[in-house]
């Protein structure tokens, strides 16, 4: 093969966004993906006409990253209600933004949060990362809950409030994550309304490989990475000026002959149809017992082409993998009382395993990361943020190095 100007290795949200951000500027580039379609983690799968993500996934278009990157009228975003519904199983109360529903957020004076000190404390402090304080300020960097321990917010909002929602954020439920991470997470929330693309999440990385042309080979994995050369598994030697790794970071471990810079957390996503809507409509439903669910949400109150005409699908996301018949026997049951409906009925149309769906961030967490490893340039969500603004801004970062490394 001809060389190129720059290699890039893995064609997820990191490795598209780094080559349509050199494209952009005139550099050439290829980009070699093992699989078959482009997106990595970012996944739809289409059965018997619903739309199936690979695990319960959103784009939030306060992103500055979806804003730089992204055509966000194209992708037709479709949003969901603002705010939550917290539920036990039994009795349950709705959180929302007193800035964007101030009646609603009214509502949860009667929950069990804590004391109304605690409470100031918790608004005071989301407002302080939403309108005044960058994340990466925190310092020193410490666990989420200490976070919230050091504010003076009570173990009853952290227990009923901060801990069930974040678990379905993070994938972790002991708010071990860098408070870091999680304040920029919640920034997002507080400053945009998450949603998903009328055309299902993989219409993301389709979009932005729409900028790469035929510079994208697939079925092309790539066994050897060196500074100016990548080897693929046919042992042809692809030679380039400067090579970047877009992949997730357990590959990135092991193509570059390292640790990997974090571990993954393990989702399990199962996916309902039912004939009739759900109470909840478009509103989140968080499990606060967190057992076994996290979450779980009605995907077609926002989103109708997630399913044929006339039925509804439903999300429900645990954390860690659950392939057994008894677990899902277990969701339908928890479903029933989250939802307050039977769920007998329920069509389990597909259940998403998704071993590597985020980067664990353990304080203390540099929101920049690593920009190469062995003198090769890296990018994806383990090198910034759990996110896809993570992916995508970890991309623009390693292409603004390469475009450096070629002048």
């Amino acid at each position: 093969m001809e060389a190129t100007q720059v290699i890039i290795v893995g064609a997820g949200v990191a490795g598209l966004r780094c080559g349509q951000w050199l494209v952009s500027r005139g550099i050439e580039v290829q980009v070699f993906e093992a699989s078959d379609r482009v997106g990595g983690r970012i996944a739809t799968d289409r059965i018997d006409g619903y739309q199936i993500d690979r695990g319960f996934q959103l784009l939030n278009p306060s992103y500055p990253q979806a804003r730089r990157a992204l055509d966000l009228a194209r992708l037709d975003l479709k949003a969901f209600a603002p705010g939550m519904i917290v539920h036990n199983g039994t009795t349950s109360f709705c959180v929302a933004d007193p800035l964007r529903a101030p009646v609603k957020s009214l509502r949860a004076l009667s929950a069990p949060l804590g004391s109304m000190r605690s409470r100031v404390g918790l608004v005071k402090l989301l407002g302080g990362i939403r309108f005044e304080r960058h994340p990466s300020l925190i310092d020193p960097d410490c666990t989420a809950k200490e976070w919230f321990n050091h504010h003076g917010i009570d173990e009853s909002a952290i227990e009923n409030l901060l801990q069930p929602f974040l678990a379905g954020v993070t994938l972790e439920d002991h708010l071990d994550t860098s408070a870091r991470v999680v304040a920029l997470l919640l920034r997002s929330f507080l400053r945009g309304t998450p949603g998903v693309p009328a055309g299902g999440m993989e219409a993301i990385p389709l979009q932005l490989a729409e900028h790469l042309g035929g510079r994208i080979t697939m079925n092309a994995q790539v066994v050897r990475v060196d500074p100016r050369s990548v080897t693929l598994a046919d042992g042809t030697v692809v030679s380039g000026d400067v090579v970047v790794v877009a992949t997730p970071s357990n590959v990135t471990g092991t193509l570059l002959g390292g640790a990997a810079p974090s571990a993954m957390n393990p989702v399990t996503t199962w996916w309902y149809a039912t004939d009739e809507p759900l109470k909840a409509g478009a509103t989140l439903i968080v499990d606060q017992r967190q057992g076994p669910l996290v979450n779980t949400l009605e995907m077609t109150s926002a989103a109708p082409s997630y399913a044929p005409p006339g039925k509804h699908l439903v999300a429900a996301s645990a954390l860690g993998l659950h392939a057994g018949v008894d677990d899902e026997q277990t969701v339908r049951t928890r479903l029933a009382q989250l939802h307050d409906t039977p769920t007998r009925s329920w069509s389990l149309i597909s259940r998403s395993l998704v071993p590597y769906a985020l980067p664990s961030f353990r304080p203390p967490a540099d929101l920049v990361g690593p920009q190469s490893m062995n003198d090769v340039l890296v990018a994806g969500d383990g090198f910034a943020t759990p996110s896809t603004q993570g992916a995508m801004a970890s991309g623009e970062r390693a292409g603004r190095a390469a475009l450096q490394r070629l002048q």
